[in-house]
C-alpha cells in the first residue's frame, strides 16, 4: 500500500497484515476476493490486539496469530471482535477508503466473504508454521518465510526481464 517504512502502530499493523496476505497470494490458488479489503481487515485486527495489550510500532510483530480460543491472537480478534477492530481502527490514515467501504458491508455476505478470506490466510499461515514445528507463530515467526517469497518473487520477475545487450 505505500512504499513509506511504518511510523505508527497503525501502520506496522497494515505492513505486517500486507506482507501476510502477500505470502498467502504467492503460496495459495485462492486468492482473496479483494486483497486490499482483506488486508485492511487483518491489519484492523493486528492493531486492535496491539492496542488492548499495550504494544506499540514494531512490536505488532510480537503478537500471535492464532491461539486456543479465549487467548489473545489475531484470529481470535478477526472472528470475535471485528467490528470494534475495524470502529476502532485510524479512520484517516492509509487503508481508510477500505474501512468504510467494510464497515458499510457490515453484516453483507461481502463482508463475510473477506472475513472469511482473512481467516484463510492466517490458517495457512499457522499450518506452515506448525510443518515446520511451530503450532503458535507470531507475526515475527513468519517473517522469515515471508522474506523468502518476496526474495523468490523478485527472481521470477527478474528471469522474465530480457536485457539487451550493449
Amino acid at each position: 500500500m505505500t512504499a513509506l517504512p511504518p511510523r505508527t502502530t497503525w501502520e506496522y499493523s497494515l505492513s505486517a497484515a500486507e506482507e501476510l496476505v502477500t505470502w498467502h497470494l504467492a503460496h495459495s490458488q485462492e486468492p482473496p476476493p479483494d486483497g486490499r479489503e482483506t488486508t485492511v481487515l487483518l491489519a484492523a485486527a493486528v492493531h486492535a490486539l496491539a492496542a488492548g495489550a499495550g504494544l506499540s510500532g514494531p512490536q505488532v510483530a510480537s503478537l500471535l496469530l492464532a491461539a486456543p480460543a479465549g487467548q489473545d491472537s489475531v484470529l481470535n480478534t478477526l472472528q470475535g471482535h471485528v467490528l470494534s477492530a475495524l470502529q476502532d481502527s485510524p479512520a484517516d490514515a492509509l487503508g481508510s477508503s477500505e474501512r468504510e467501504q467494510l464497515l458499510a458491508a457490515y453484516g453483507t455476505g461481502e463482508f463475510t466473504a473477506v472475513q472469511e478470506a482473512a481467516q484463510r490466510v492466517l490458517h495457512h499461515h499457522v499450518q506452515d508454521a506448525d510443518g515446520h514445528g511451530q503450532p503458535h507463530p507470531t507475526i515475527r515467526d513468519r517473517a522469515h518465510s515471508m522474506a523468502d517469497a518476496r526474495h523468490q518473487q523478485l527472481l521470477k520477475d527478474l528471469a522474465r526481464v530480457q536485457v539487451e545487450p550493449w
